[in-house]
């Protein structure tokens, strides 16, 4: 029997769609999908967002990726498309600590170089920096002043070449008397591919990107699952899609992370760098999600742990766009102990709540067509393998392909601007940020 949730949106209780049943799986061999070892033993545990894992450069021919490894440092690799190789696994950076927030993310600056925004719990943002177009050579190993206190590092880049990066900043650390559970989303930007960086506070003269400090929940830290960037196409400008969730200690206590919930939606356009709603207003240079904000709720959940140690509203959210403009987000919420999977696809007035599966969780997903997009999901069950499944029009969801791994996977990511045979960067669980137990593997279509 499936247990069925109502929720708030924008303020109306409405029900859940049906549930639209997984269809048979395809086999393995059937859907073109194989996994081939980068390196065994070499990645500890992490935490990445599914995001900016790794990348194809045209010019280079290579695929590079990025990795948590011994002790949190950054590691990185690259595949050579004309000889089918892989390089060593490289140390590019100094981690300050062993910490699975550590994760390395990566992005190419214009000029060819590869940054790698690492280390940076509650800390000072570092950047390893390589030679142009290579892993291999120097590597520069600095930090970021202009980002102090940060989390969580998600880097885009604009069309115009302007890097972005997004962080949550946790300024408790040096005011201890802000509470703990305030720790809103910053950026900052550089201009000049990565050699200096200016904070949004300085560019726009806001407290915040996004957050709040006034809700009676104490609900104002911010949880971002993923950015996704769409180019201009046609009168709708270039942006940046967010999806977040919040979290604090509830009403009457401060504590860190001690409930999630809600589910919010907002586009920044590098244009004017102010934020959208998915109806297109204009909400400024910062989002506010404070008691009085103007910004609408995708979904509203009530204030309660699911179960001991686990949170209504997960820490991994997606998010795409489909033709027309429409945002389509794909999260989990709790039910019990069993974590379910849903979309929400914005109608042009509202927003369409799906349930799609209770027997996996969300890794990454890749746009397919206009209006579909591939999910790449962890087994529920515990088996070592990546499930794919089709969403179309942000509820139609189907099983595609089931395909083996050779150890469980904690994290995945799809590179950006990819070429098989690497389309996702897949990392082995391993137990300890310390000792680096997991594998590094990719996901591709071999000989396509």
């Amino acid at each position: 029997m499936i247990k069925r949730r109502n929720f708030l949106l924008g303020g109306t209780l409405v029900a859940l769609a049906p549930l639209v049943p997984d269809l048979p799986a395809l086999a393995s061999a059937g859907s073109g999908f194989a996994v081939q070892t980068v390196a065994t033993g070499v990645a500890a545990k992490s935490d990445r967002r599914a995001m900016a894992g790794g990348l194809y450069d045209p010019v280079a021919g290579k695929t590079f990726i990025s990795w948590t490894g011994e002790n949190t440092h950054p590691y990185v690799a690259a595949y050579d498309h004309a000889t089918g190789t892989w390089t060593q696994p490289i140390k590019v950076g100094q981690s300050p600590k062993a910490d699975s927030h550590h994760y390395p993310v990566m992005i190419q600056a214009d000029d060819g170089r590869l940054l790698v925004f690492y280390g940076s719990h509650n800390s000072v943002q570092r950047l390893a920096i390589s030679p142009p177009h290579t892993v291999e050579g120097n590597w520069t190993d600095g930090t970021i002043d202009a980002a102090p206190r940060s989390t969580y590092p998600m880097p885009v880049k604009a069309s115009n070449g302007d890097i972005y990066l997004f962080f949550r900043s946790t300024p408790h650390n040096d005011d201890p008397s802000l509470p703990t559970d305030y720790r809103p989303i910053h950026y900052v930007l550089s201009t000049d591919d990565g050699r200096t960086w200016t904070h949004s506070q300085d560019l726009e003269g806001i407290p915040y990107a996004i957050g709040s400090t006034d809700r009676p929940d104490n609900c104002n830290e911010i949880y971002i699952g993923e950015i996704e960037v769409t180019p201009a196409q046609g009168n709708v400008p270039e942006r940046f899609h967010f999806v977040w969730t919040l979290a604090g200690g509830g009403p009457g206590r401060h504590e860190h992370d001690y409930y999630h919930r809600n589910l919010y939606y907002a586009a920044f356009q590098p244009g004017d760098r102010h934020f959208y709603s998915a109806a297109g207003d204009d909400l400024g240079a910062g989002v506010d999600c404070g008691a009085a904000s103007r910004l609408p709720l995708v979904l509203e959940t009530e204030l309660k742990r699911a179960k001991p140690l686990s949170r209504d509203v997960g820490y991994t959210h997606l998010v795409g766009s489909m033709a027309g403009n429409r945002p389509v987000l794909l999260f989990m919420l709790q039910d019990g102990d069993t974590t379910v999977v849903h979309a929400a696809a914005w109608q042009g007035h509202g927003w369409r709540i799906a349930e799609l599966t209770r027997e996996a969780t969300l890794f990454d997903k890749e746009q397919i067509s206009p209006t579909a997009f591939r999910v790449y999901a962890n087994p529920a069950d515990g088996t070592s393998a990546v499930y794919t499944y089709i969403l179309e029009n942000g509820s139609h969801w189907r099983s595609e392909a089931r395909v083996p791994t050779p150890t469980r996977i904690q994290r995945a990511s799809l590179i950006a601007g990819f070429r098989d045979p690497a389309r996702v960067v897949l990392t082995g669980s391993a137990a300890s940020p310390t000792v680096p137990a997991g594998g590094m593997f990719v996901l591709g279509m071999p000989g396509t």
